[in-house]
């Protein structure tokens, strides 16, 4: 698992540094660019399929140690696995964005309130324009905290009606257009 991480990292990292390349083979560029969203759609199946088994196993040892307790542990694991480098990077790019021209999002995103930023739950994020994909990671950990609490051995008694929820919002229009993306993790279940 740990590999295909590193390979979902690399072809992100790739496709953003190629354009910037000075060499390059202009028919490469439509391959290339699609290789950043497929690297973050296989990261969204792998951290699917990791998160949970460990919201699965935390909500069945929830009938030894109780449904709060295993919340309370899934939780803290997920806000120390995403807060603290965010906040660190977000902090840089702050002190970048103060003290430099250096541009670190696109001029047209708006400034957004600084507390919506720093938890994730504002976008798009005028800092650190790939934060979009953290928000995506602390809704789908929200969600299986949630099953914890409320469904603790059938975990997919929450994540299922959401699941479908946001298929059907996808295509009736009423959801935002990027809502899909939950569905990713979903799969990461499934396979």
């Amino acid at each position: 698992i740990q590999g295909l991480r590193a390979v979902a990292a690399l072809m992100v990292m790739f496709a953003h540094i190629y354009p910037a390349l000075p060499m390059q083979a202009q028919w490469t560029l439509p391959y290339v660019g699609t290789m950043g969203p497929s690297g973050v759609d296989l990261f969204f199946v792998i951290s699917g399929f990791v998160v949970y088994l460990s919201a699965d196993r935390l909500g069945k040892k929830a009938e030894i140690v109780g449904r709060w307790r295993s919340f309370r542990e899934f939780a803290v694991k997920r806000v120390l696995r995403i807060y603290p480098g965010y906040w660190v990077a977000f902090f840089v790019a702050s002190v970048l964005l103060l003290t430099t021209t250096l541009v670190v999002a696109p001029p047209q995103i708006s400034e957004r309130p600084l507390w919506g930023l720093l938890l994730l739950i504002d976008q798009p994020n005028n800092r650190i324009g790939a934060a979009w994909t953290l928000q995506y990671e602390v809704t789908f950990y929200a969600i299986c905290a949630l099953g914890i609490l409320l469904f603790p051995r059938r975990i997919l008694l929450m994540l299922g009606p959401v699941a479908v929820a946001v298929f059907f919002g996808c295509v009736a229009g009423i959801v935002k257009p990027m809502a899909y993306l939950f569905l990713e993790f979903v799969f990461g279940i499934v396979v």
